[in-house]
């Protein structure tokens, strides 16, 4: 039965074709970049943008995009959309979405086709209740919390599980449906309902029920939400933690996006937290060293004897949301991680037991996060765990099965039934609360899917599809694609864009250059009869808001732009008198004089289309081609469009296109631009040409060893793009079940997999944030499908709310509370199961907020996501989500795409079926026959049809096998196989081809593979390639010695030169290109630090590093080692160094130029010597770098002394000896010395050994045995202890240590032994830090009953509640946690306020306690005869009642007087309650309140008055606040934060110019002065020294600290 499940996803690839026949740092330097790229190739990299109505797309419509690690699954995208962007100039107009058909809103209870559905557990008789009941939970989802701001009902669900498994593990239990069922154990404690902890659920029991009634054929799973959901091991449960030798399993479904590090599992030091690495953890981390990217599976593991800790890493991302096997063991000796029964990694860098049994009590094994809040917790599913007390051999991992000998020696186990948790876990302290969920256990993955290669896009580049279709002719059927011109002329037809002879002869050349590929293309001519727009001039790769933005683009440098509108122009005087005086002036049109005041845009005036130059004016002379497609909106989903633009006056483009890939090819926005010029002409046919390859996916990448001509290239291409693939996959989820739907019918079955849900992305996006004035970045960019293919790397494909490109000094914070927000909306609102993100650039998410379709907001929370992986969330409501809200506060951050998945069996994919496979074989299978059965030795053929609705495809290619053959998969090594796994899985070290991946080494039948780099064992094939496993190879005949001396032309404490002395860290050595340098260069690197300090630096400054050697020698190689070489994505001058040699006189000989490359890591240049002069000895190498954007981690060089006789009759006097002597003998103390020959062997101990070789009568080097020192013991050793070594620290030397205050010793022995392996014996004590009772906290309740007296370890954590009319302030979220220091977190609650009284009442009223919780305001009326009112503030922040105006109180306000320059307007009169408005009499001033004794004249800069809106008369009868007490001061400019400081600006009460003035808070560092005239009347002693700079607005640069004016 596995052999035809495996034949029909190998026959699969093929069954669709035929199918388908029947259907201003270096950022933004580089930002900048990218922006005249993507002008270059409009239509080609367009930025993306679909606005307005976009029409249905045609039946050939589709993405065929996988999802791989590292590249994004892309789902067809076939929704109509609505696109708003920011506000101001960046706005587009929207034209309302296309509905689809109207939909049974009611899901079916009986399901023919495998399904997935959401359950919630009731106790109420311990039924299965579906989770559309918005009212079945009151809690919030503990899976991962969701906070409503309305007060609205969630329920708890989970996640369906979709991936299938790479690599299933055995069970005892039976292939089951592919159904899933979920179950909710969480309960929530009543105490603390009725307040909400942050973005948190609140805590409570773990598991309120026993799992029962779940179907037999299904497993269960616990699912963590990332939110602090650890456990422990049940002190029930009674078990021994192995303290020697391990083996840890796992089987996890990770989600896409993790804290860094996202611990899975691992034993910590509980005595020690938060300070120790002690111990061992399984989990996922960043690769990368920013730790925003290259998320991998990882072991760490330290011993108690150990001075840090041992890490291994995957070799390979991870796999989000797929099931996978991950296990870590150690045998004292050896460290070892396999992922997917591969081994990945070892190490042996720890040895020895992992702690003294002593010890034990300071063990904790924790499951999903270590002892921290949530910082380190881990997201998604563990089916399973257990760990055993030995060592399993990869042979028992790769079985399975468990003998009776290993099950003695298994700990603890819980695998695919957590139906009993509780009798084995109990939640860590005082948690959140874990959701138990149950699923079909995952099928075993057969087969990796076919991917794009790593140079590729789509999956048509992989070479096996076009070597499939280069073996298949019949899958080449004739192929006809339609293009149309657009062809603009006037509106009597005259001067069309291009002639009929043109566009024919273009035809006939198109023809016969696809004709031998069986491709027919269509013409048609769409004829556009429109004067004024044929007079436009269109621009083929210039945005306009590019047009007057104070920077020259040279795409836009055109006489009809006006040069850039004066931007690329030094433009001549214009007078004032000149502007808006009716006639257009050449010198005034620019946009440094609002072009003429909008005189040359008048067409009364002049000639619009040879003068308008105004890119905002509707009469300009220009359009851009984005526009042109806008205005024509002609769809490209059946026909591909034509259109035609002009360069700017400094380019010269032939013609761009749409990539078929791009998720505009087939809107209105797709097609192909040309010039005109080359259309249609003799010399330029092939532009069309070249241009029509790209539309069909041909590039140059494709070029591979399996297609063998460019003829079949093209061809493949071609019919690949044509025709399309219909597989889709599950975003994020590579391998996901194959599924397609038919063509016709509603276009929503496109968006729907094979359990019904509905993956559909955003349509619409909005952002109140400012655009980017180049016009990209906008929000619109993260509308619909993916499209950024480099990911982690700037890209116009996705929004940013970087605001300004040209200008850095133009950033300024996102806003405070909520961040700078994208929102985005759907088509369709849905009950959503997931949540996809494309986070392409940084990983700093704020929050993101699910919006229901009643309007109400549910708070995920902050998320950390990798660049390189979609950031996944499975989402717990019942109600139906219409939109999420994304906010960050990273002003870098790029948002690709968002998909929201519905649950599964949605309403609107009712009405879609999957394709069905047909397996035929000859001889035929017979019906009737069950199970099938072969016969061994006959050859049976193999086909593949496919059914739709009805409609057949052709058979698929034959596969011919004869039974009992071996194949790639079988386990067993033969034929030009390499290895044979058993399998036909990519990753694991044997590919799904029987050959050994890189970096993998395959032994054995079936073969067991493993990453042979850094395991510790140095096997031949690597002596000289692993550094890491082999040490530095020497060729034989060479020394090499590293730098013992260095200095450098920038250096500092920082970085000085020194760091490059000895060997490098391996590490640290560069492998790839990184973007900032100051995030990846660690602290065992040199950099030229101080040449930035200024923040610039020009080349004029030499950048040198000089490094000496002890022993100087003839050298034969300089070997550099890199952490940086200075170079950014996109750059194409490479960094160079020039080498020179310094011999022993002093002199230099110079060696020459060579490009830094971390690809070429490290350096090696050779040396040649002149034979005929006697050699050199080098003592020293200077290394000049071309650029100061580099790191060095060490220089080596390499000598030798053996010439040939030729060389050594050049030898003179001074230079090298050459005679051939015996050496003395070698005698070191305290070892033993062997000698052969030429050779000794010095041998300390048995495990250090050195070899010494006679040359020319003299040791190479001189060795010495030194006593075995320990040194100090580390802090790390005994934490919170004070050591003494009395005796010294060498070898079987004794230390003691005692314990800092407030520590307690723990144990009888404090005493330490040096060892011979020069570490410090095991502890068998160690110093405790304990709280005592925790601090009573005013107006709450402690709630943790364990909490109360003392002996609390560090990290214990007690809840309390605030009492009524309380709430919780500060950043405690109602705990209070044991610090390391032996103090307990200061807690605190706050009374709830109440509004303030009505200003009229000033003066009347007292009250106990101001307006907090449970105050009492009286109010006294002047009449003693009145009834006094009592009002109380109460525990919801509202008055008992309104206070009500005395009614006793006679007569008005006096009429305000005019002070202090201010005038009052009074239109309600002057009665008591009555508002007058303050106006200052002089202009561009406000009002304000100050202190008694203040004035204008002395308001400071630090002052912060507050500005008066209004006065109020009161019941005293006096106005509030005080006339007399207000003045006016010079208003707050609009500019702050424009880059630019406004010297009026600088001062607290207009925010100091919103940072413009200060170095400290501008990206360049540097201010730009802007001095203003202003009135005299105004001027103050603290403004009065700007007179004396200007009388009018000036512009200057000031660089160095903030500009203050002081009283003069």
């Amino acid at each position: 039965m596995m052999f035809f499940r495996l034949l029909a996803i190998i026959l699969a690839v093929f069954h669709t074709w035929p199918l388908n026949r029947a259907q201003p740092d270096h950022i933004q330097k580089y930002k900048r970049t990218l922006a005249q790229r993507a002008d270059r190739a409009l239509a080609g990299e367009q930025c993306g943008s679909i606005s307005g109505k976009r029409l249905p797309r045609s039946a050939a419509q589709q993405y065929p995009l996988t999802g791989v690690a590292g590249r994004y699954t892309r789902l067809i995208d076939l929704q109509s959309k609505t696109v708003r962007s920011c506000s101001g100039e960046c706005d587009s107009s929207g034209i309302d979405a296309v509905e689809l058909t109207n939909w049974d809103i009611n899901e079916r209870e009986i399901f023919d086709e495998p399904q997935e559905e959401t359950f919630i557990w009731k106790k109420e008789g311990k039924r299965l209740q579906r989770a559309t009941d918005s009212g079945s939970r009151k809690s919030i989802s503990k899976g991962h919390p969701l906070q409503t701001e309305q007060g609205g009902e969630l329920t708890d669900s989970l996640s369906s599980l979709r991936r299938v498994a790479r690599r299933l593990l055995e069970f005892k239990k039976e292939e089951v449906q592919n159904d899933t069922h979920h179950t909710d154990f969480s309960t929530e404690n009543e105490e603390y309902s009725g307040e909400q902890e942050g973005l948190q659920s609140t805590a409570g029991e773990l598991w309120s029920e026993d799992v029962r009634n779940v179907p037999a054929k299904w497993m269960t799973a616990m699912y963590f939400g990332g939110q602090a959901e650890q456990l422990k091991v049940n002190p029930a449960f009674g078990i021994d933690l192995p303290h020697s030798r391990f083996t840890l399993e796992l089987w996890v479904k990770p989600e896409g996006g993790q804290n860094n590090p996202a611990i899975i599992a691992g034993m910590f030091d509980n005595c020690s937290y938060p300070l120790s690495e002690k111990g061992w953890s399984v989990g996922i981390r960043a690769a990368d060293p920013t730790g925003r990217k290259d998320g991998r599976f990882f072991f760490s593991l330290r011993t108690d004897r150990a001075l840090k800790s041992t890490t291994i890493i995957a070799p390979q991302r991870y796999q989000p949301n797929s099931w996978t096997h991950v296990v870590a063991s150690y045998d004292g000796h050896k460290m070892a991680l396999y992922v997917d029964n591969s081994k990945v990694g070892e190490s042996r860098e720890q040895s020895g037991d992992l702690y003294s049994p002593y010890i034990k009590a300071c063990r904790l094994f924790l499951l999903g996060g270590d002892q921290s809040d949530h910082e380190h917790s881990f997201r998604g599913h563990l089916g399973g765990v257990a760990l055993w007390g030995y060592v399993r051999t990869h042979e028992e991992l790769l079985k399975g099965y468990q003998s009776h000998a290993e099950k003695q020696t298994l700990i603890l186990s819980q695998w695919a039934d957590f139906s009993k948790v509780e009798n084995q876990w109990a939640p860590y302290k005082d948690r959140h609360n874990l959701v138990i969920v149950a699923l079909p256990v995952p099928e075993r993955q057969l087969v990796s899917p076919f991917l794009p290669p790593p140079c590729g896009v789509t999956v048509c580049d992989n070479a096996d599809f076009a070597l499939s279709y280069n073996q298949h002719w019949q899958l080449r059927a004739e192929k006809r694609l339609r293009y149309r011109i657009v062809n603009i002329c006037k509106d009597n037809g005259s001067d069309p864009t291009v002639s009929l002879q043109q566009i024919q002869l273009q035809h006939q050349a198109l023809e016969d250059a696809f004709r031998p590929y069986n491709i027919t293309l269509e013409l048609s001519i769409h004829t556009i009869y429109n004067s004024s727009l044929q007079r436009r001039f269109i621009l083929s790769n210039c945005h306009i808001a590019k047009v007057g933005n104070r920077h020259c683009d040279p795409e836009c440098d055109h006489p009809l732009t006006g040069h850039d509108g004066g931007d690329c122009l030094r433009m001549g005087p214009c007078y004032n008198w000149k502007r808006r005086d009716g006639v257009c002036n050449p010198e005034c049109n620019s946009i440094h004089y609002d072009y003429d005041d909008g005189d040359c845009c008048d067409p009364e005036v002049t000639d619009v289309a040879k003068t308008c130059f105004d890119p905002e004016s509707s009469q300009r002379a220009y359009l851009s081609v984005k526009e042109l497609k806008e205005l024509l909106h002609l769809s490209s989903s059946d026909t591909l469009n034509v259109f035609f633009a002009n360069n700017s006056a400094r380019e010269e483009l032939a013609g761009v296109a749409t990539w078929p890939w791009a998720k505009e090819a087939l809107t209105h926005q797709g097609g192909m631009i040309l010039n005109p010029s080359y259309f249609g002409t003799k010399g330029h046919n092939n532009t069309m040409i070249h241009e029509m390859g790209h539309i069909l996916g041909l590039y140059s990448k494709v070029q591979n060893k399996y297609i063998n001509s460019f003829v079949l290239t093209i061809s493949f291409l071609n019919f690949c793009h044509l025709v399309g693939v219909t597989e889709h996959r599950i975003p994020g989820q590579p391998g996901t079940r194959t599924v397609s739907f038919p063509r016709e019918g509603d276009m929503s079955c496109h968006l729907c997999d094979e359990n019904g849900a509905l993956h559909q992305y955003a349509y619409e996006a909005t952002s109140p944030h400012a655009c980017d004035s180049t016009g990209y970045w906008t929000p619109e960019e993260a509308v619909g499908a993916p499209d950024v293919y480099q990911p982690c790397e700037p890209s116009m494909q996705a929004w940013s709310p970087e605001v300004n490109l040209y200008e850095p000094n133009m950033t300024t914070p996102c806003p405070q509370i909520e961040g700078c927000v994208l929102e985005l909306h759907f088509l369709h609102p849905v009950v959503p199961d997931s949540l996809t993100v494309w986070i392409t650039y940084t990983s700093a998410i704020a929050n993101i907020v699910l919006i229901t379709e009643n309007g109400e907001m549910l708070h995920t929370g902050p998320q950390h996501a990798f660049c390189d992986i979609p950031l996944t969330l499975h989402l717990h409501t019942s109600k139906k989500v219409k939109a999420v809200k994304i906010s960050t506060f990273d002003k870098k951050l790029e948002i690709d795409a968002v998909l929201l998945t519905s649950r599964p069996q949605n309403p609107l994919c009712s009405g879609c079926h999957p394709l069905l496979y047909r397996v035929l074989r000859e001889p035929p299978i017979r019906e009737d026959q069950s199970p099938i059965i072969v016969k061994q030795d006959v050859q049976y053929l193999y086909r593949i049809q496919v059914e739709s609705d009805g409609l057949f495809s052709e058979l698929s290619p034959g596969l011919v096998y004869t039974h009992g053959e071996h194949f790639c998969g079988d386990g067993t090594l033969q034929g030009t196989e390499d290895c044979d796994d058993g399998n036909l899985l990519d990753g694991d070290g044997c590919s799904k081809k029987c050959q050994v991946e890189p970096g993998f080494k395959c032994h054995g039948r079936p073969s067991l593979c493993y990453v042979f780099e850094g395991d510790g064992v140095c096997e031949e094939f690597e002596r000289r390639s692993s550094i890491q496993d082999c040490g530095f190879f020497t060729p034989q005949g060479f020394t090499d010695q590293w730098a013992s001396t260095a200095s450098g032309s920038h250096q500092d404490e920082s970085c000085p030169a020194s760091k490059v002395n000895g060997e490098p860290v391996l590490t640290q050595m560069c492998k790839s290109q990184y973007f900032d340098i100051n995030e990846v260069v660690a602290h065992d690197a040199w950099s030229p630090c101080t040449a930035h300090l200024n923040g610039y630096y020009t080349q004029d400054q030499p950048v040198w590093l000089k490094v000496g050697f002890e022993r100087p020698g003839v050298a034969a190689s300089v070997i550099i080692y890199l952490a940086y070489d200075g170079s950014w994505h996109g750059e194409n001058c490479r960094k160079t160094v020039t080498i020179e040699l310094c011999d022993t006189t002093g002199k230099k000989h110079n060696l020459g130029s060579y490009e830094l490359s971390c690809q070429y890591n490290p350096l090696v240049v050779n040396v040649t010597h002149n034979l005929s002069v006697p050699f050199y000895q080098t003592s020293a190498v200077q290394l000049n770098f071309s650029s100061s954007q580099v790191a060095v981690l060490a220089v080596a060089l390499r000598t030798s002394c053996h010439f040939s006789a030729f060389a050594l009759t050049g030898c003179a006097e001074g230079g090298v000896s050459h005679d051939l002597q015996s050496c003395s003998p070698l005698n070191v103390e305290h070892a033993s010395v062997r000698c052969s020959l030429s050779v000794c062997f010095v041998l300390s101990s048995p495990q250090t050994e050195a070899e010494l070789i006679c040359v020319h009568g003299v040791w190479d080097r001189v060795v010495s045995c030194q006593p075995v020192d320990c040194g100090p013991p580390p802090q790390s050793h005994v934490y919170f202890a004070s050591f003494s070594c009395p005796w010294g620290t060498t070898f079987g030397k004794q230390c003691t240590f005692s314990c800092n205050a407030p520590a307690i010793l723990q144990g009888e022995s404090d005493t330490l032994v040096c060892l011979e392996d020069g570490l410090w014996s095991y502890p068998e004590a160690y110093c405790k830090i304990e709280c005592s009772d925790p601090p009573s906290v005013p107006s709450a309740t402690l709630l943790v009953p364990q909490c109360h007296g003392g002996g609390h370890d560090v990290g214990t954590v007690c809840r309390y509640k605030c009492n009524p009319g309380y709430y919780v302030t500060g950043t405690l979220n109602k705990k209070l946690e044991c610090l390391e220091g032996g103090m307990w977190q200061e807690g605190s609650c706050s009374p709830v306020t109440c509004p303030p009284l009505l200003l009229m009442f000033e003066g009347m009223y007292t009250c106990t306690n101001n307006l907090d919780f449970d105050s009492i305001c009286t109010l006294q009326c002047p009449e003693p005869t009145e009834r006094v009112l009592y009002i109380r503030c109460t525990k919801d922040g509202k008055w008992t009642e309104d206070f009500t105006m005395c009614k006793k109180i006679e007569g008005p306000c006096q009429p305000p007087l005019d002070l202090n320059l201010v005038e009052y307007s009074c239109e309600e009169g002057f009665d008591v309650g009555a508002v007058c408005y303050p106006t200052c009499i002089v202009a561009l001033s406000d009002p304000v309140v100050l202190a008694n004794g203040s004035s204008a004249d002395t308001v400071e800069h630090w002052m912060l008055p507050s500005k008066v809106q209004s006065i109020v008369c009161t019941g005293m009868l006096k106005w509030h606040p005080n006339p007399a007490q207000i003045y006016c001061i010079q208003s707050c400019e609009p500019f702050g934060g424009d880059g630019w400081c406004d010297t009026i600006n600088n001062r607290a009460y207009c925010q100091y110019d919103g940072g413009d003035c200060c170095p400290s808070t501008l990206s360049s560092r540097k201010v730009n002065l802007i001095l203003k005239a202003v009135p005299l009347i105004l001027i103050h002693s603290t403004l009065a020294a700007m007179l004396l700079f200007t009388q009018a607005m000036e512009k200057s640069e000031y660089v160095g600290g903030a500009v203050w004016f002081k009283r003069v």
